[in-house]
Parts: structure tokens; sequence; C-alpha cells
């Protein structure tokens, strides 16, 4: 079930009547007489109320005298989707462990605002739509909780303007433009807050309403107050196109989110009205309640008013009006149960308000206090807003001195679903359950005996949101599955597809034109333990085994699932996210999982996101996936003008990580260079690949080129490829570079990898280019161990180990340090090349620090513009000296295992490869640079077997660390100090049993992927010495490490999973 607004049958309209819509703003030129859908008079409006108001419940037509005065009415929204989360968004700003996207007003270079907490970690700082990074100590610096802005990129959009009324006059406020905001995400300290008691649990005062949330009874909540209420000022409101336009990220009122919030906790059936009218004083909404509330017969009416009621309402009318509409609803609505909300406090200090407008709202919140009673709550948020102000700043609240913003309207939000916060876990998915075999009678499917026994009848239906359709386990059913727009389409309820009983359930799609399983313009999908079968990777152009389609202008689609899914025998994609390409499609993906997923005999690519994109390009369609413990293999690809046959590619993208999945044996009959690949990016911002193996990827014919392991290509910034196992490719095992055309490349880190006998046709084992006319501008490249052997098939003369290639002119900002380079034997041009730099690049100044060289058995060969014969020789260039002394190394650097074939690792993890690591005796071991010390780099934690680093008080070079303890990557660990109860965490909580008496040197620390620690002790809860229990509701579906210290010596260290 879902959020509901019913639409009646309309019958023969009142003559000379337009179209009207109940409960929603309009003005008109004149009288307004409304009807509902059987003609009956609803009300009669004067013209002086007609000028701006609200029409009432089941208003289906409205007569306007005179005729030509004309009728207009305003809808709250634009029709695009929120692009905010709003489980992010709710998270309570008091308690939650993570604050996002907090707002703050930087108008200008050295501009400052306060954070509503000092950070205790910045996770981000963006533009008001997410679509820009800040970086710090460029664009802003922070310094407790104040952050002060250093670029004028900040501000690039900061706007405010004098509002004006429809007569285009002034009226007398000052609006922040929507686009004005810098967000502001990180994770608080809360040592100075003392306002934990403002907001809190009222279910006892509305059990009418708690029970009917609790047992999933249909629940009508209306709200009914002024402009705040109807949701004026958030970015997403489209009432007021003179004022403000809908402006990502499209947030809507307090009202909606908190029926978001309520269905996600509680599910069941809620319908939300919203019958507010910007302007309006309490004495109007007792004037109209029985025209605009009544008749909709409401369970729970939130009546907010206040704001307007500063211009000269006295505290007793303000609460005998409303008395008087409390009591005019219930003679109706007897059942009804009220929340009287305290307003927030207007900005006194800010042009359009009263001096005393924040003692007069006192006054009106003592007598909603004084009415308190059973049936009736009230929600504080005058003294909330007080405490907000006087922690931020009130501009940095208020989008004009009467309204908030998407920050303050948050706080309504939450504050409101703290009323009914009874301590519960939120409401699992409750929809219907239909199932598919092969022995039901084929009628309503809810039963095993009634089920479906075809896809045409999946097809047929109109899903809800919350609904799951189970085939049966070991079966096969031939077709295709197809959804639309009208299936579920609610992101925090998915329409689930799964088996039940023994085995995978196989879709069997024997037709060349239709995709195994289709999804478009839809969200809230899961798809589990299912094959999708195909009828073989012919040409089939389009035609996927899963693709979700979308060519909506805006927003993200959100919550797609694929869980132990295989996909095979398709022409086109095994899956696929597309969204359309053109230049007015802007919509996308968000938040899709992809985990323990195999695709693999498909023709065109294996897991792709797309959407269209070129230089001008200034935000990603598709954010936060996350493809985990995937296989992708056997994508051949064909002869075509460009590159087919790749595994794992994805584009237009920010945010996602892929992580423990291997491609293999692709690309075999491409024709094309430009690819393909194993596990690769293009367009994309802060993606992080790890922990991956990509291995006998192929070229194609003489004409392809590529066949590579891993690359962040063209328009790739601010994203990370570590701790990952590349061989036997025809390509390069790191491709890093800009094709022509593509957005500015950099700011990208390739630390603690393996490279072995990649570059078997073509390029080198990292190879490094760009294009004309593009941006490539930094590259850290530390700690990864790079092996090439000789290969007869590799042309190029340039082939060795690292390579600059200058198929354009402008490739600035390459680091290298703590690497191991080390060839054997020749290519078809003669002996190998350590390092080749051409002379166009040399005076840009790639660096290469702390590295060691090892040509076995053969010449040793560095190009930097001229030819380098000797280790000695190159650093006359000014390479490898650090403080005018030398770092480099030019020895064997003994690695283990390295005549053999490299051996294959998926799916056992890293610390299971006995190849290529350090002995004892190894000139690598203690020969690394501090690179945090040296170079202001974080290094994480690890190695790429995952021991700690460094062992002792030296770093070594390339990607072992000799010595280094090897933290578990299991859950179960040979000596335990600790276990976790339950793993995958999924309700949000992590529970750890402790196995040893704590002592005071013990802490708990948890750190992400990248080694970067996100909890420490103090956001434990000691139930007792025996155990701990962590808060982890606000991290993003992932894996971390839960580390036990003693004396800041690591003891155990677990992987957690978390899977929100």
């Amino acid at each position: 079930m879902g959020l509901l607004l019913s639409i009646p049958a309309i019958a023969q309209p009142p003559a000379g009547a337009v179209a009207a819509k109940p409960n929603i703003i309009y003005y008109a030129g004149g009288k307004c007489d409304f009807y509902d859908v059987n003609s009956n008079l609803l009300l009669s409006v004067d013209a002086a109320e007609a000028g701006w108001s609200a029409t009432p419940a089941k208003a289906t037509w409205v007569v306007v005298t005179p005729s030509s005065g004309g009728y207009y009415e305003f809808p709250n929204y634009s029709s695009n989707a929120p692009t905010c989360s709003t489980r992010e968004y709710l998270q309570p700003f008091w308690n939650s462990d993570t604050i996002f996207n907090e707002l703050v007003l930087l108008s200008g270079v050295n501009s400052t605002a306060n954070l509503m907490f000092k950070p205790k970690q910045i996770v981000k700082v963006t533009n008001y739509d997410f679509s820009k990074t800040f970086a710090a100590n460029t664009d802003y610096t922070v310094s407790g909780k104040t952050i002060t802005q250093k670029s004028s990129a900040v501000s690039a959009t900061y706007v405010v303007k004098g509002g004006v009324k429809g007569n285009g006059q002034s009226n007398g406020l000052m609006n922040t433009n929507p686009t004005s905001w810098t967000c502001v995400t990180y994770i608080p300290e809360r040592g100075d807050w003392g306002a934990k008691t403002i907001f809190g649990y009222k279910g006892d005062l509305l059990p009418k309403t708690m029970s009917k949330l609790k047992n999933k009874q249909a629940l009508v909540i209306q709200a009914y107050g002024m402009s705040i209420t109807a949701g004026l000022n958030v970015s997403g409101f489209a009432g007021d196109d003179k004022n403000f336009k809908p402006t990502k990220p499209y947030m809507h009122s307090y009202v909606d989110l908190l029926g978001e919030g309520l269905l996600a906790k509680f599910g069941g059936n809620i319908t939300m009205i919203n019958g507010s009218c910007g302007g309006k004083t309490v004495a109007w909404i007792d004037q109209y309640c029985k025209s605009m509330v009544n008749p909709n017969s409401p369970d729970l009416v939130i009546l907010d008013m206040g704001m307007n009621d500063i211009w000269g309402t006295s505290n007793a009318s303000f609460k005998a009006s409303m008395q008087s509409c409390i009591d005019k609803i219930k003679k109706d609505c007897p059942n009804a149960e009220f929340i009287l909300i305290g307003n927030m406090l207007p900005d006194v200090n800010s042009q359009g308000s009263p001096s005393n407008g924040d003692a007069l709202m006192y006054g009106f919140l003592s007598q909603l206090k004084s009415l308190e009673a059973s049936g009736i709550a009230v929600m504080d948020m005058t003294t909330m807003s007080d405490t907000v102000y006087r922690r931020k700043g009130a501009k940095h609240c208020t989008a004009n001195s009467l309204h908030p913003n998407d920050y303050l309207a948050r706080w309504y939000a939450q504050g409101l679903l703290e009323v009914f916060n009874d301590g519960s876990s939120p409401s699992p998915n409750s929809g219907k359950t239909y199932y598919v075999n092969t022995t039901g009678n084929n009628t309503d499917g809810l039963t095993l005996a009634t089920a479906w026994t075809s896809l045409s009848k999946v097809n047929a239906q109109v899903f809800q949101p919350g609904d799951r359709v189970l085939f049966e386990g070991g079966k096969t059913f031939t077709g295709n599955i197809e959804l639309d727009a009208l299936d579920g389409n609610v992101a925090i309820k998915p329409v689930v597809f799964s088996t039940y009983g023994l085995g995978r359930a196989t879709i069997n799609t024997t037709v060349t034109n239709k995709c195994g399983f289709k999804a478009t313009n839809l969200q809230g999908v899961h798809v589990r333990n299912l094959v999708f079968k195909g009828p073989g990777n012919g040409t089939q152009k389009d035609i996927d085994g899963i693709l979700f389609f979308t060519d909506k202008s805006s927003g993200y689609l959100s919550n797609i699932a694929l869980t132990n899914v295989e996909v095979f025998g398709f022409g086109f994609c095994g899956m696929r996210f597309y969204s359309s390409w053109s230049a007015t499609v802007k919509a996308g993906y968000r938040g899709v999982r992809i985990d323990s997923c195999s695709v693999h005999d498909c023709r065109e690519n294996g897991i792709v996101s797309f959407a269209y994109d070129d230089q001008t390009t200034n935000f990603y369609h598709h954010r936060d996936f996350q493809i985990r413990n995937t296989e992708v293999y056997n994508i051949t690809g064909y002869a075509a003008g460009s590159h087919k046959g790749s595994g794992i590619v994805l584009s237009q993208i920010d945010y996602s990580v892929i992580e423990r999945c291997v491609a293999y044996n692709t690309g075999t009959l491409n024709s094309a260079c430009g690819g393909p690949g194993g596990i690769w990016v293009w367009s994309a911002d802060n993606i992080t690949i790890q922990y991956c193996e990509s291995h006998h990827n192929s070229s194609g014919s003489s004409t392809g080129c590529d066949g590579l392991g891993f690359d962040l290509d063209g328009g790739v910034t601010n994203s990370i490829v570590q701790y990952c196992y590349s061989h036997d490719n025809d390509g390069a095992g790191y491709l890093l570079g800009n094709f022509t055309g593509a957005r500015a490349w950099g700011s990208n880190t390739v630390r603690y990898n393996i490279s072995i006998n990649d570059a078997r046709t073509n390029n080198s084992a990292v190879t490094l280019f760009t294009a004309p006319n593009t941006t490539w501008n930094g590259l850290n490249f530390y700690n990864n161990t790079m092996y090439v052997s000789g290969s007869t098939k590799n042309k190029y003369s340039t082939f060795g180990a690292f390579q600059m290639t200058d198929y354009g002119t402008n490739m600035s900002g390459v680091k290298c340090y703590n690497n191991i380079f080390q060839v054997t034997g020749s290519g078809s041009a003669g002996p190998l090349s350590l390092v080749h730099v051409p002379a166009t690049f040399v005076p840009q100044n790639p660096v290469f620090t702390g590295n060691l060289y090892w040509s076995s058995g053969g010449t040793f060969k560095i190009t930097y513009g001229n030819s380098y014969s000797s280790l000695s020789a190159f650093c006359a260039t000014g390479n490898e000296k650090l403080n005018g002394i030398g770092v480099g190394v030019e020895a064997d650097p003994l690695l283990t295992g390295i005549s053999n074939a490299a051996a294959l690792l998926y799916p056992k993890e890293n610390n299971s490869l006995n190849q290529f690591q350090l002995v004892s005796s190894s000139p690598a071991k203690d020969a690394g640079l501090d690179l945090s010390k040296e170079m202001g780099l974080s290094v994480g934690a690890r190695d790429f077997w995952g021991s700690s680093i460094p062992a002792g008080t030296r770093f070594d070079i390339g990607a072992h660390e000799f010595g280094g303890v090897v933290s578990s990557v299991t859950d179960a660990p040979i000596k335990t100090y600790f276990r976790i109860q339950s793993n995958p965490i999924t309700n949000g909580v992590l529970d750890v049993e402790l196995d040893f008496s704590r002592q005071k040197g013990n802490k708990f620390l948890l750190m992400d992927i990248t080694g970067k620690t996100i909890y420490l002790e103090q956001n434990c809860n000691h139930i007792n010495d025996k155990k701990m229990s962590m808060d982890v509701s606000n991290l993003p579906t992932g894996m971390y490490w839960l580390t036990l210290t003693a004396d800041n010596q690591p003891l155990q260290t677990a992987r957690v999973v978390i899977y929100q």
C-alpha cells in the first residue's frame, strides 16, 4: 500500500463551471461557488476571499462570477521527483550519527556560517543540488562549528531578492533563492547539546491514531494551516513562480515528509491531505474548517497557525479560534485527534517581521499548551526554532523572515515523527504475495492452489507497493516480465520478485525482441534468486537480460536490488540501467544494489549504467550503485565501429562502489579501439573499485585494442582503485585516461593493487593517456606491484610496466610513490620499458619518488623525454629524490611465485593469494616512504592482503607489507575477543558479544572500506562488560571493519556487512 489520493468519478458539471481540485490553493477574479462530483453546492466564497484562498474538500467544479474573472490553481509541487533521500532527510538531527545536507548560507569569499554541531568529520560539502563537491582548504575551511568560504565557486549561485505580490509590488520580504544554499554532510559531536527533550513521544495523547498506525488500518491525516504548512519556499514548491521556481533537490513540505516517514515506520494505508493556504490566520481556519476539513473525515488533523497572527491576533483570540475550530471538526468527526503546532519563530532581524514577533509566537505557544489533553497533542517548533537559531543563526534556517528553508522544514517533519516514535522498528513491506508455479489453477495467484501458471498473468497485474511475486524454485517459465510506472513505484515499499521452494526459478525468454525483465520509469524493485535465460547472444539491439529504463526529465528512481540473480544468453547487455540518450532526460537511478549475481554469455556488455553526456554536462544521472560479489564473463562483443564486450562499465554516475567482483573472458569478438575491458568507469565521480579481480580480457581482432583490466576513463574524478588484482589481459591492467570530448579527469588514486603479465597485445601494465582539448590533472599512484613479462604480440615500442601516451599534450599532477616496476623479456619492438614518459609531458613534471625498478635479466630502460639506462642516470632528472637524497631502489624485489602463472583468486579473499609477496630479505622491505608524513596522503590501514601498515616503523615498497598482521576478513578469527551477533546487519544495530574482560585500554572503532574511522568508542552503548551495541542505522549499505584495540594496538578486526 502507500500514500493514497482518491480521485472521484466526474458527473455533468454545473453551467459555466470549470474543473477544480479539492484542498488546493487558488485565486479568482470574482465570487466562487464550489460543487462536488454530483454538482451539489459545497461552498460559496465572496470575491474578496476568492482573491487568494483554498478550495473545499471534495471540490470538483467551480463557477466564477463574473466568468471573465478567471480561476487559477497553484500546484504544491512540480512534477519532478525529489532528488534528495527522504530516509536521510528524516534522520533526527539531535541523535543521528550523520547530519545529511545541513544548509548554510555562504555569500562570498571569507563569509562564514555556523553548523548546528561541531563536526567530528566532514563527509562532504556540496552546492544546493549536490552536483558540485567543494574541496576542503580550497573552497572552504572548518574550525570548530564555523565553516568559512574560501573560493567564489561556493557562492556562484547565491541569489537573494525582494519578494513580490501578484501585481508585481513588493510583499515586504527578502527571499533567499534555493540555489543559494551550501549543503554540509558531517558526523557531529554533540557535547554541548542539551535540547534532547524538546521533541518527544506523545502517542499516549493520540491513542486512536496510534492504534490505527500499529494495526495498519486506513488512516487519513489532514494538515490545515498557512504558507509554511502548504510548503512555500521549500525547494520543490511550484505554486509561486513570481518569487521562486521549483529547484533541486525538489524537497516537499514537512507534511509530505511526515507521510513518507509514517509509511516507512508503520506501513499500512495512509492518506495525506494538505488543505493549507498562505497568508491566513487562525480565524480563517475556524471560519472554513467545516468545508475544508470535515468532508474528508480525517482521523488526525494537524493545525498549524500563528505566523500571520503576529500582526494583530491577541492571545485570547488565538486560543478561542483554535478551540472553536477543534470543536467544529469534532462535531462532524467525533473520533478525530489533533496535533497543534507551535510555530517557528520569525526572523525578527530580517525584513518583513515585526520586532516583537518572537515574543508574540511564544504567547501563542502558551495558549496551545493550555489546550493539550487527551486527543490533542502539541508539537513545539517555537522553542526548537529558537534553539536552532541561537546555534546557527536564523538566516541559515529561513528562506525569508517568515518561511523555513529545506533544513528547518526537516525539523518540522522530524519533530512530528517523534510524536509517534514509540520505539518500535520500521514496518516490513506490507502487500500481497502472488505465486507462480506449474500446478495452480491460474486464477488470483494468492495461494499455491490458485497460483498463476504463465508470465502473461504477471504482466497483466498492476502491482501495489510491497507486493511479492514468488516463482516455484527449480521450474522454468517461458516469456518475459515487463513493468511500468503503475507497478508499485514507491521506493520504500519495493515490489519483490523471487523464488519459493528449492532452487532458483528460470525465466526463459525465447523471442529476440523482448528483454528478460524490463522496468520503465519505475523504482522500488527487488529481484532475487532468479535466472534469466535469453534466446542466445545473436544480434538483438537494446534487448537486455534486465533493463531499467527511464525517459523522465528529472529525479532519481531509487531502491533497485538484484540479488543472487543469473543472466545469460542475451544479445545486448546482461543488466543495464539506461537513461534515454537525450539532453532533456536528466532522470536516473539511485540506491541500486547488485549482489552475488552472475552475468555471462551476453553480447554487448555485462553490467552497465548509461545516459546522455558531453563536456558541458554538469551533473550525474545515476548515484549510489553498489555492485558486490558478482561475476561477469564471456561477454563476447562483436565487430562494430565502436568497442563492444566489456564486463562492468558504469558511466554518468557518482558515489558508487564496485567490490569483490570479477570480470574475465570479455571482448573476444571486438574489432574497435577505446575499449572493451573488464571493470571500468567513465564520466563518473567518487567511485570506489576495490577487492576485485580482472583477467584474460581480450582486445578482440587485430583491429581492436584495449582488453583492459581496470580503467578510470574519460571524465572520472575523485575516484579510487585499491586492493585489486589484474592479470593476463590483452591491454593495460590499469588504464587511466581521458578521451576526446570527455569531461575533466583528475584527483584520482590507484593504490595497493597488483598487475601480473598484463598488456599481452597492447599498451603497458599501467597506461595513462589523454586527448586534445581535454583536462587531465591529478593522479596519486602508490604502493602498487607491477610485473610484466615479454610478449611478441605486443608491438608497442612503449610496452612495459608504466607508460604515458601522448594522444594529447596535457597530463599534469602525476605522482608515483612506493611502487614496484618489474619487467622481464621483450616485446616485438625490443626490451620492455620500466617507465615511459614522452617528451611531451616532461615539462608537466610527472613525479617518481620512492619506487623500486628491476629488469630481470635484461636492460634497464626508462624514458623520461630522454632514455636512461640506470637509476642513477634517471635521478639526474630530479626524480627519485626526497630533500636531495636518493630514495629510489634498483634491485630484484624477490617476489614470491613470480615465475608461476598468476593464480585465480575470485571468490576467495585477497589474503588467500600466495604469490607476489615480499620475503624478509627483499630490498623493498622497510624501503618505502611515509606518504602521510612526506606527501600528506591518507594511505589507509592495510595492504593488498589486509595486513596492517606499516609493520614496524617503516613502510614497504609495493602492494605487500612484509610482517604486517593480516586483519581477518572473516566473521570468526582464530583468536576471538568478540563475536558479532548478526552479520549482515539488517536492523541498523551492530550487537557485539565480548569473549574477554574489558580493560581500560580496550576500545572499539568502526572503519569504512578505505580505513577511515567512522565511529569511535564513545558511539557505543555498553550494555555490560560482555556486550556492546552500536547504532549504525545511518550508515549506507556496505562493508566495514570493526577493530578492537588494546592501548591503540589492534587485537582483532572483523568484517561487518551492513544492509539497510
